[in-house]
């Protein structure tokens, strides 16, 4: 018994390995096809890192299983594209494949394809407003996709996906172009003479809006979240682009501190998450009144 919950209480507390999509975002499909299954991974940009949105499979139709293998990726794409549009919703999406079929289906190919199926293709595939093809790449994400075992399925079922919002409903990751105002955050610790020194600041170009010490033996790590902490704090009711260096304060924002929260603040080994402090009490968690605000990082 107590061996079964504690397997079922693993399975749940790893983090989701897919995100929401944001219509606000062009998305990016990468699309393969192999021994028949078209594969298809579709992802956005968080940050300067690319977020998983869906995993794609389907196996082709008979038809298009016959074709020439350069010909197979057309139905594939076509497949995939009309799938991903169910959570694109018609958004600007770009296409990588293995092959280079924008040419190709602006060639005659009667000698393969019925004029329906190419027209059905082309109508589909080339819209320049909204589907854009990417240079071709020889290996992509859809290609470490596993081939499913189609013969037999096991069990026919809904896959139930764990969906994780930020921490704030406030909060984006691309700039605002109203804000109100435009704030720089930093946190930062030195040790001399055996004393670690830390401070935090929050500033515009060129007017200094926060400078205090922390405590003493604060890391920089927790400087760089309480900057950003107190700057959300003073933002609130008001639409502000807020910039900051550190990917620790970045991802606690926008990923991290969304497991956290749904945790109780516990790490997956049931252990008191190390800046609790910071995140509960210094203003990620606490405030949650409409506002725009943006941690960025910088390079």
């Amino acid at each position: 018994m107590n061996r079964a919950f504690n397997d079922l209480k693993q399975a749940l507390l790893p983090a989701p390995a897919l995100g929401l999509p944001n219509l606000a975002k062009p998305f990016y499909l990468y699309v393969d096809e192999k021994d028949g299954v078209e594969k298809g991974v579709l992802f956005q940009y968080l940050g300067p890192w690319k977020r998983s949105i869906a995993y794609l499979s389907k196996k082709l139709d008979p038809v298009a299983a016959g074709y020439p293998q350069c010909l197979k990726i057309i139905a594939a794409v076509a497949t995939m594209v009309k799938d991903a549009d169910k959570l694109a919703m018609g958004q600007e999406l770009h296409v990588t494949t293995p092959h280079a079929i924008e040419g190709v289906l602006k060639q005659p190919l009667d000698c393969w394809i019925s004029d329906a199926r190419l027209t059905h293709y082309q109508s589909l595939l080339l819209n320049p407003t909204r589907i854009l093809f990417k240079p071709p790449t020889t290996l992509n994400p859809a290609m470490l996709l596993p081939n499913p075992d189609w013969d037999p399925p096991l069990h026919d079922c809904q896959e139930i996906l764990a969906q994780m919002h930020g921490i704030r409903a406030d909060l984006q990751d691309q700039s605002l172009l109203n804000a109100d105002a435009t704030w720089y955050t930093d946190g930062s610790s030195f040790v001399r003479e055996g004393v670690k020194y830390a401070g935090a600041a929050v500033t515009k170009e060129t007017e200094t809006i926060l400078a205090e010490p922390l405590a003493a033996g604060t890391s920089a790590q927790r400087a760089e979240l309480i900057a950003l902490a107190k700057a959300l704090t003073m933002g609130e009711g008001k639409r502000i682009n807020i910039y900051t260096d550190s990917r620790y304060a970045f991802t606690t924002a926008h990923i991290h501190g969304a497991l956290y929260r749904e945790r109780g603040l516990l790490t997956a080994e049931g252990k008191t998450v190390y800046m609790r402090y910071s995140i509960n009490k210094r203003g990620l968690f606490k405030y949650n009144k409409p506002t725009n605000l943006e941690p960025i990082p910088t390079n």
